[in-house]
């Protein structure tokens, strides 16, 4: 009988490239973090990149039950965690990059094919259009698009925050073959963009899909922060 499965720990690749454009392509969706533009221009990306794994005939099924409450350590996030769940974080430099807020991810126990990603970065500027820059993340630094069998099954408004959330449902192919289904939370909060994905292996999305909407929905960025102050307008002159 052929022993557990192990994966290999993440490994970390720089790439300095124009724009968002990168040159790999992950197995996963990896963590991503814009950091400072160097002098020559370009932008710098670090990336969390799964190394390749050996290939499996059969996906290791997977059922999240419990979750417990997660703050990360610094105060930007908070989330429910599945139970057993084992974080991965990414250690980051401010003063390489001065613009990442946080980047982990949190792996299912017994090598099972599941996986809860938390991206935040910051340039001290507010997005100027959310589908755009999704399109952007999605086309030039995930590589999702790049996968085999990659398909979008549905992007959904987040109607409380129309203009400032969305999820978005994904399928695509691991490089060992096995199917993968994701569903993805973009969200704007002041100058922070936020990427929260939990991705399942395909057999198991529909007995997990109602517990990764219930997930994504305790998100909460910057919880100590406080509340945006509410704009007052000035009356002009007649």
């Amino acid at each position: 009988m052929p022993g557990p499965r192990v994966r290999p720990a993440s490994a970390l690749f720089l790439l300095a490239v124009p724009f968002l454009a990168v040159a790999c392509r992950a197995v996963d969706p990896p963590t991503v973090t814009p950091g400072a533009p160097p002098s020559d221009g370009a932008t710098v990306i670090e990336m969390t990149v799964a190394p390749p794994i050996q290939p499996q005939l059969e996906p290791v099924p997977v059922l999240i039950g419990a979750s417990s409450p997660f703050e990360d350590p610094s105060g930007l996030f908070k989330i429910e965690v599945p139970d057993g769940w084992l974080e991965s974080r990414q250690p980051l430099d401010p003063a390489k990059n001065p613009f990442v807020k946080v980047g982990t991810v949190f792996l299912a126990p017994e090598n099972g094919d599941a996986l809860m990603s938390i991206t935040q970065w910051d340039n001290g500027k507010k997005p100027s259009s959310l589908g755009t820059t999704i399109n952007q993340v999605l086309r030039d630094v995930t590589g999702w698009m790049d996968q085999p069998g990659y398909r979008e099954v549905s992007r959904e408004t987040v109607i409380e925050r129309k203009g400032e959330a969305m999820r978005i449902e994904i399928q695509y192919a691991r490089s060992s073959g096995v199917g993968m289904h994701s569903l993805a939370l973009f969200q704007i909060d002041g100058t922070t963009f936020s990427m929260v994905n939990i991705s399942v292996e395909d057999g198991s999305w529909r007995a997990n899909e109602i517990r990764v909407r219930e997930i994504l929905r305790t998100y909460v960025p910057n919880p100590a922060a406080p509340p945006p102050a509410a704009a007052v307008e000035t009356p002009t002159q007649p």
